[in-house]
C-alpha cells in the first residue's frame, strides 16, 4: 500500500514535467557536506536520481547535477566533531575548512564529508554529474554572472517570490516578505578571517551594525585595505534593495538619522553644562515638557551633566535623541542603568515613535522591554570579536522564543547547545546565617546638600549576598561608596577600614592600552585564589575569546566581564558590584549570577549587589536591601 502511493506520488510529477513537452530536460539538486551521510541527506538526491532514470526510460535526453555547497558557511558543527575545532573553524566556507581527523590526508572538511556521501551512490545506482561550488566560483565567468545576479535582483526575489511563496504558511509568508525588503543574491569572505558575513570587531556586532547605519562606520565589504569603499560603490552594492535606497538618503543627508550610543559614560566627556540646556538645545519641535515629565527629569534639569548618575545620563541621552525630531532612530541599549519603573517609561517613549512613521532600530537584551517595542526581531549569533551572523527578521513573540530555546528552525541553525530555562526559587522565611560575621555596621547616614540617606545598621555573614534594589538616584551607588570607605560617613561607624574591600563601579574605568590577557595573568598568578575559582573565572566570562583585544576595544558587555573578572579576582572579605548585568545578553547574565553565587561561597566572603534585573537579583541575593526615597530628597535603607 504504501508503495503504491510513493509511486503515484512520483508519476504525478512526471506527468507534470512531461505535459512540458521539454525536447532537453535537466534535473540538480545541492548538499552541504557538512558531516556524516544520513538518509535525510539521501531522500532529495534519491528522488531526483528517479526522475532519471524515468525520463531516461522514455529517451528523453537528461543533464543530471549534484551542487556539492563547499561555499557554504559552517554555521554549525555536528557533535562528534572536537570542541576546539569548531570554535577556530565556525564561520568559514567548509572548503576553506582542514579535515578534522587526523592523518586522513583530505583536501578539506568538505571534500572528506562529500566524497563520503558521493561514496554511497554505487550502491543506490545513483548517476550525476558533481560540481563543487567552492571551485566554481573560482572560476573567471563566474564573476560575470555575480554581476548580472545583483543586477537582477528585482527579478531574481519575483522567482524566489512566485514559487516559494505558495508553500508557506501565513506566519512564514509574512516573515519571507519581510526578509526580502534586504535581500541580495550574494556572500562575501573576509580575506584576513576566510569567513562569511560581516567581521564584527567588538562584540557580536550590535553596536557595529547601528554604526554603519548611522554613517559613523562604514562598511569594507570584508576587504582589509587602505581605501574605504566609495558611497557609490556601497550604493550599488545593495541595488535593487531597500537598503539602497537607505544609503542613498543617508549619504545625500536627505533622511536623517539620529543615533543613541551604547557607551554613555562618555557623554560627560563630550559636552558640558546643565542639562537643560543641552535637552533645550536639541529641542526641535518644542517638545521639551512633555519629555522632562515623561523621563521624569524635573529634579535634574538645574544639574551639570558631569555628575549625573548612570540612569540620569541614560535618560538625558534618550531625550536628547527623541528630541531631535529624525526620520530614523538607531537606539543602543536604551535600559541599562535604568530602574524598573523607568525601563517601562522608556519603553513607552521609544515606541511612540512609531505613532509618527519613525523607522527606529533598538538593540536591547531586556527581553520584557523588547517585546513591548519591537514589530520584529533578528538575532545576532557568531563568535565574539571574530564574526557575527544576522538571523530573518522575526515576530517578536516568535523571535524571543527562538532566543530562548537557542534554534533558529527556518535557517537550521542551532545558536546554544542548551535552551535557557528560568528556575523559579521559593522563599525562605529564615535570614541567612553562616555562623561568621565579615561586617557588622550601626546606622549609617550621609548628607551631600538637600540629599539625606540614612541606613539601619546590620550584619553581613560569611558566604551572604546582599541584593540592593531601589530607584535611581536615592543612594544606592553613595552606599556601595560607604561601605567601601570612598566616602566619609557622618557616623564612621563602619568597619570596613578594617577589611579589604573589591569594587566594581557602575562606571567602568577603560584603561586605554591594557590588554585583556594582561587581567588574566593578573587571576592565573593570584596565590590566594584555587585553580579550579581561577579556570572558573576566566572561562565563565569568556575572557579567553577577547584575550588579545586591549580595554579600550571591547563592547560594553565585553567590558563588564572583565570588570566582574577583575573584582571577583581581587583579596577581599567583601565584594561590591553596582549594576553587575549592564550590557549583558539574558544567556551571560544568568552565567554571572551563577559564577558570583558560586565564588562568594567559595571563598566564604560577603558581596553587596546592586542590580535592577529581577531575575538575575532573584537568583544571586540571599536577602534584599531596599532603599526608598525621593531622589534629591531623605532616602531610607
Amino acid at each position: 500500500m504504501v508503495n503504491k502511493l510513493l509511486v503515484h506520488w512520483l508519476e504525478e510529477t512526471v506527468d507534470k514535467i512531461s505535459f512540458r513537452n521539454l525536447t532537453e530536460l535537466t534535473l540538480s539538486t545541492g548538499k552541504t557536506p557538512s558531516g556524516h551521510v544520513h538518509i535525510g541527506i539521501l531522500r532529495e538526491i534519491i528522488i531526483c536520481d528517479a526522475l532519471r532514470r524515468v525520463f531516461e526510460e522514455k529517451s528523453s535526453k537528461i543533464n543530471t547535477y549534484l551542487f556539492m555547497d563547499d561555499f557554504d558557511a559552517a554555521k554549525r558543527f555536528p557533535y562528534y566533531i572536537d570542541k576546539m575545532f569548531q570554535k577556530e573553524y565556525l564561520g568559514k566556507p567548509f572548503a576553506l575548512i582542514p579535515c578534522p581527523f587526523e592523518n586522513c590526508g583530505c583536501e578539506s572538511y568538505g571534500t572528506h564529508f562529500g566524497n563520503e556521501l558521493i561514496s554511497t551512490f554505487k550502491h543506490f545506482g545513483i548517476k550525476n554529474e558533481i560540481i563543487w561550488t567552492y571551485r566554481l566560483y573560482q572560476k573567471k565567468e563566474m564573476q560575470e554572472k555575480i554581476r548580472i545576479s545583483l543586477d537582477n535582483t528585482n527579478q531574481i526575489k519575483e522567482i524566489l517570490k512566485k514559487y516559494i511563496l505558495p508553500t508557506l504558511d501565513d506566519e512564514r509568508k509574512k516573515l519571507f516578505k519581510e526578509t526580502q525588503k534586504t535581500w541580495i543574491p550574494v556572500m562575501a569572505i573576509c580575506d584576513k578571517c576566510e569567513k562569511i558575513q560581516d567581521r564584527a570587531k567588538d562584540g557580536i556586532g550590535k553596536s557595529t551594525m547601528l554604526n554603519i547605519l548611522s554613517g559613523e562606520l562604514r562598511m569594507n565589504f570584508g576587504m582589509f585595505n587602505d581605501e574605504d569603499p566609495s558611497n557609490d560603490s556601497i550604493i550599488n552594492f545593495f541595488k535593487g534593495s531597500e537598503l539602497q535606497q537607505y544609503f542613498i538618503e543617508l549619504f545625500t543627508k536627505k533622511s536623517k538619522i539620529v543615533h543613541k550610543p551604547q557607551n554613555i559614560t562618555l557623554i560627560p566627556k563630550l559636552v558640558s553644562g546643565k542639562v537643560f540646556n543641552l535637552l533645550k538645545k536639541n529641542d526641535i519641535n518644542d517638545r521639551l515638557d512633555t519629555i522632562v515629565n515623561q523621563l521624569n527629569l524635573n529634579e535634574i534639569l538645574d544639574r551639570s551633566v558631569s555628575v549625573l548618575s548612570g540612569g540620569e545620563l541614560q535618560r538625558v541621552a534618550i531625550a536628547a535623541a527623541y528630541l531631535k525630531d529624525a526620520d530614523v532612530y538607531l537606539i543602543d541599549e536604551p535600559s541599562s542603568y535604568l530602574d524598573v519603573s523607568e525601563r517601562i517609561n522608556m519603553a513607552k517613549l521609544i515606541r511612540s515613535l512609531t505613532d509618527n512613521d519613525k523607522t527606529v532600530v533598538v538593540v536591547e537584551h531586556d527581553l520584557a522591554i523588547l517585546d513591548y517595542l519591537s514589530d520584529y526581531i533578528s538575532l545576532l549569533y557568531g563568535i565574539p570579536g571574530a564574526y557575527g551572523i544576522i538571523s530573518h527578521p522575526q515576530g517578536v513573540r516568535v523571535g524571543i522564543n527562538i532566543y530562548l530555546n537557542g534554534y533558529i528552525k527556518d535557517e537550521n541553525v542551532r545558536i546554544r547547545n542548551e535552551p535557557i530555562r528560568f528556575h523559579e526559587r521559593p522563599p525562605i522565611n529564615s535570614s541567612f546565617d553562616s555562623g561568621t560575621i565579615v561586617l557588622s555596621y550601626e546606622d549609617l547616614e550621609k548628607r551631600l546638600g538637600d540629599f539625606h540617606l540614612t541606613v539601619d545598621g546590620s550584619e553581613i555573614h560569611a558566604g551572604e549576598i546582599i541584593g540592593i534594589l531601589g530607584a535611581n538616584g536615592i543612594g544606592k551607588s553613595t552606599f556601595i561608596d560607604l561601605i567601601a570607605n570612598k566616602i566619609k560617613s557622618k557616623t564612621e561607624n563602619a568597619e570596613s577600614k578594617k577589611l579589604k574591600v573589591s569594587i566594581k563601579h557602575q562606571y567602568i574605568e577603560i584603561i586605554e592600552s591594557k590588554l585583556v590577557s594582561e587581567i588574566i595573568n593578573q587571576i592565573r598568578l593570584a596565590p590566594y585564589l584555587s585553580q579550579s575559582y581561577k579556570k572558573r573565572l576566566i572561562n565563565g566570562l569568556r575572557l579567553e575569546e577577547i584575550k588579545e583585544r586591549r580595554i579600550s576595544e571591547l563592547s560594553g558587555g565585553e567590558l563588564q566581564r572583565v570588570a566582574i573578572a577583575n573584582c571577583l579576582s581581587n583579596e577581599a572579605d567583601i565584594y561590591l558590584l553596582d549594576e553587575p548585568s549592564a550590557f549583558l545578553d539574558v544567556e551571560m547574565r544568568l552565567q554571572v549570577a551563577q559564577l558570583l553565587r558560586k565564588s562568594i561561597e567559595e571563598l566564604k566572603k560577603s558581596a553587596f549587589v546592586v542590580e535592577h534585573d529581577i531575575i538575575t537579583q532573584d537568583f544571586i541575593a540571599d536577602s534584599i536591601l531596599v532603599f526608598e526615597g525621593t531622589p534629591e530628597g531623605r532616602i531610607q535603607a
